[in-house]
Parts: C-alpha cells; structure tokens; sequence
C-alpha cells in the first residue's frame, strides 16, 4: 500500500480537504517548503513568533506602520499569533499600544502579560465610545488583522490624517463573496492613508527579523504565545493551553473521543459534536482535524504491520 495522499472530510465550512496534494491534484513534493533557520531553538517558534507571524508583525510594524514615540496604535486581533507580537514591538518603539480582542481573559493577559496599554472587547456595542475615550483624537495608527464590520467601526474613530495597516481580514476569509469590501466613506471623510502589505515581500530579510525578535525573547523584552498540543488523538491531553481556551479545549477532547474513521476516511460526528467543532477558534480546528488524521494514519500502518506478519 502507497500512502500519498490523506484526506479527511469534515463538516466545517472553513476546510473541506486537508490533503499532501496542491490545490491543483498535484503532490506537493516540497515546493513551498523552506529549511527551519539553525539558530532557533526552540522549533516551535518557527511556525510562530519567528516564523510567518512573527515575520508579518515584525516587518509591518518597523518597515510600513512606524508608529512614532507617543504614536497610539489600535490593533486588531490583538491576542492572536501577529497582533501579539506586533503590539509588544510597537511598545519597545515607544508607542501607545492599545488592542482588541473578544473575551475579559484575553483583555487580562494582553495587559498583564504582555504590557498593553489599553484592551478593549470589540464585542461591545459601545466599542467606539470606548475608543474615543481611551483616545479623544483618535488613534494614529490602525493595525488591522481582522477586517469586516471591526474595522469599519475603528476607521471612523480615527484622527485624520491616520493610517491603515491592512494585515489581514480573518473575519472576512469564509464569505461568499470572499474577502472583505470596504466602505471607503470613513478613509475618504477621515483622510487617511490605507497600506497593505504581505509578510514575504520581506523573505530576504527574514534571517534579521528572526535574530532580532530571538534576542528580545531572550531578554525578556516579548513574550511569544504557544499553544502546545500532546498526541492529541490518543493521549487528549493539551497542555499549555491558556485559560480562555480551556472550553475549547474539552470539546477538542470529546470530539477526538467520538470520533471514528471509516472506510472512505471521513471523519463521522454527530450533530452536537459538530455544533461543538464549529464553535472552536481556526487553530483549534485545525489541531483537532491533524489529530484525526493522526488516528488515521496510526490504523493504516497498524493494518500494513498486521499485512506483513501475516506474510
């Protein structure tokens, strides 16, 4: 038996497939791929905080935000892996860091931990009062990460001129009509200046942006996040889960601990459960099918073993 590709069907919209294959049926066979830089340490920090992350808040800060001493910069997704980030460089440039997130948890650590100026719940239906009071003229800078109504609503705070850094529009990515349409009444009426930009603009320049955040991280000056997964699929231990996520994950548990795979390699759940998955944050997802994929891949070498001693 040739294992090429793994595909594991689910019943969330935000993926169909997770497969070894290209979009185009093609194996991937490396393309894309690049060598983990030698003098990280720790390898997970390579797909986080001094990986593509790390690379987008570090590059859009210091080479197209450039928030000034004294600048207030509003970020959105602010607990995520770049808005972390970004807002603890901004901080070590002297800027007024204030972040956006959707839970009291995530508010606490973004504050406490992480040395935010301000956090706000963009849930709240006074967000933009609460905006304007933490900053009467408006932020300087907006850092956006999330798109969608959120940023609409900030874009009206702003001082005029502002400008925008357009990272990325997570809320959006799933809509139909695919990505985020922008109503430009608030840029135009608050003069502002909208950038975007893509992290690997930089590549070339990565080797620095992952010596430069390494050293910060060593003198304690940035605090990377992590969530840390343990073979998922048969021990359902999560560790170093921070406590917002503890919900999420009990339900990555008991989805696991439902789940079975039959022989067209779909992942069966039941109608609860998948009121339960559809509920959990895009990386938690994903843990949660890699796990299945995990479970599966184990049963076939466990059948290939058995095939053998049988021979």
């Amino acid at each position: 038996m040739r294992l090429t590709t793994c595909c594991v069907s689910l019943v969330t919209r935000w993926v169909e497939v997770f497969s070894l294959r290209n979009g185009s049926g093609e194996l991937i066979e490396g393309k894309g791929l690049r060598k983990v830089n030698p003098n990280i340490k720790k390898l997970s920090h390579a797909v986080g905080i001094l990986g593509m992350p790390g690379m987008n808040a570090y590059f859009g800060i210091l080479e197209v935000a450039r928030p000034k001493r004294g600048e207030t910069i509003l970020i959105s997704g602010a607990a995520g892996a770049i808005g972390s980030t970004a807002g603890q460089i901004a901080k070590l440039l002297g800027a007024r860091v204030i972040g956006l997130a959707g839970s009291s948890e995530k508010i606490q650590m973004l504050q406490h931990d992480l040395g935010f100026d301000l956090a706000l719940n963009y849930k709240s239906s006074q967000i933009a009062e609460e905006i304007l009071s933490a900053c009467p003229n408006g932020p300087d800078i907006y850092f956006d990460n999330v798109g969608g109504q959120t940023s609409q609503t900030v874009m009206w705070t702003m001082r005029h001129p502002g400008r925008v850094i357009e990272c990325g529009q997570i809320s959006t990515y799933n809509d139909q009509d695919g990505g985020w349409l922008v109503n430009i009444w608030p840029i135009h009426m608050n003069q502002l200046r909208l950038e975007s930009f893509v992290g690997y603009s930089y590549a070339e320049f990565f080797p620095a942006g992952i010596a430069q955040i390494a050293y910060w991280i060593e003198q304690g000056k940035i605090k990377p996040l992590e969530t840390e997964i343990v073979s998922i699929a048969f021990k359902q231990r999560i560790i170093a889960i921070p406590k917002w996520q503890a919900k999420s994950r009990d339900a990555i548990a008991l989805f696991l601990s439902r789940t079975r795979i039959n022989s067209s390699h779909t992942a069966q759940i039941s109608r609860s459960e998948r009121t339960v998955i559809t509920s959990l944050d895009i990386s938690e997802r994903f843990a949660a099918i890699l796990g299945v994929v995990e479970a599966w891949l184990k049963t076939q070498l466990h059948q290939l073993t058995e095939h053998g001693h049988g021979q």
